[in-house]
């Protein structure tokens, strides 16, 4: 890649990635250079120094991945119906949106799939993070004792997913950390409780005080307990 990092190091660059749903969209991000957000559905954390782009299954053979990065020029407010005139009649014409103005596109090293094809709208990381990236989930910025415990999880064979939403009877959980499992689950967060599905299993890391290794043992012990991971 050619992107400054002379005098800055990767970690010091914010990447908001974001998906691109049509052809149109990545068309405009190709011959325009440009990206539009939707402001009352944009990110907390909307700023970044550089976006990269994460396909859907409308791209085929590049679906689910990120491929492509360019550096943010300026962000703009604009309606829908000013960056789109041929829709005037779309129901969210009078929408405000962020136009990302952008630089060159370059692709990255290696793409980054998505082992789950999961479809994700905003994700907020840095460039050393995408530049490391094996797979999306490595993508997530985690607190310190997070991360250990990710690395660890990674490092005893199992394939965690970051932030996994699963759906039960109308509710929905946000888990940091899980493992699916053939039968249910295991989460882990740094929480001492938080609420999961049904038929999964909470690890805290935080009540463990530090000790990864038995917190990577109460795991695994709860992945062979529910019939091993979710391959």
């Amino acid at each position: 890649m050619n992107t400054e990092t002379t005098y800055r190091s990767p970690d010091t660059y914010r990447v908001l990635v974001v998906l691109v749903n049509s052809r149109r969209d990545w068309e405009i991000v190709q011959t325009q250079g440009w990206y539009r957000i939707p402001v009352n559905r944009a990110p907390r954390q909307v700023g970044a120094d550089l976006l990269a782009f994460y396909f859907s299954k409308v791209f085929a053979d590049m679906a689910w991945s990120v491929r492509y990065v360019a550096p943010v020029l300026r962000f703009e407010l604009a309606r829908r119906r000013e960056l789109l005139p041929d829709e005037a009649d779309h129901p969210r014409a009078d929408d405000w949106y962020y136009r990302v103005v952008l630089g060159p596109l370059e692709p990255l090293p290696r793409p980054i799939p998505s082992r789950r094809l999961r479809r994700l709208v905003f994700l907020p990381t840095t460039l050393g993070r995408l530049l490391s990236a094996e797979e999306i989930n490595d993508l997530w910025i985690r607190e310190p004792l997070e991360e250990r415990v990710w690395r660890a999880l990674k490092g005893a064979g199992l394939r965690p997913e970051a932030s996994f939403e699963v759906r039960d009877a109308g509710t929905r959980y946000r888990i940091a950390i899980a493992i699916p499992c053939a039968q249910g689950g295991v989460g882990v967060g740094l929480a001492e409780r938080a609420p999961v599905p049904p038929g999964w299993t909470y690890v805290s890391a935080a009540s463990a005080g530090g000790d990864i290794a038995s917190v990577v043992a109460r795991v695994l012990a709860e992945v062979q307990r529910r019939g091993g991971a979710w391959a």
